[in-house]
């Protein structure tokens, strides 16, 4: 497989063959690309659990954990008129906060550059907004 580089006069230059590379063909490689991905696996129909991990440049697993209670957790139906909690909601968003802080350590330890989602389920989406508002240190007390 090869590539073409394109100059600024617009002349297209010949593929690059293997053992014949110019300095001028080469492209540049960054300094850094951390890639965290974040994998959500059912463990029943309300509770998931997300596993994130962070690779660097080259593939190679950096660093991983497991999270049960990175998703705030859900209102019961009855309660979201009220205000009062739940049986163990004040717990669970203990545990949340405390998996938040984590999380954002791990961003900040890796100096991740990218944060992949993966879309098996519709819980995807909720953990896409969360990551988003984690990884911009939004919603914080």
């Amino acid at each position: 497989m090869g590539y073409f580089k394109v100059n600024a006069d617009k002349e297209v230059q010949k593929p690059v063959l293997k053992g014949r590379q110019i300095e001028a063909d080469i492209i540049p490689q960054r300094e850094r690309l951390n890639v965290m991905g974040a994998i959500m696996h059912p463990i029943d129909q309300r509770n998931f659990m997300a596993t994130i991990a962070v690779v660097n440049q080259f593939g190679q697993l950096v660093d991983h954990k497991d999270f049960l209670y990175l998703l705030p957790p859900k209102k019961a139906r009855a309660n979201r008129d009220n205000d009062m909690p739940r049986p163990g909601e004040e717990e669970e968003r203990k545990k949340h906060e405390e998996d938040r802080r984590q999380f954002q350590e791990l961003i900040i330890a890796h100096q991740v550059d990218l944060v992949v989602v993966d879309a098996d389920c519709l819980d995807a989406k909720r953990l896409k907004k969360c990551l988003t508002e984690f990884a911009t240190f939004g919603g914080q007390d």
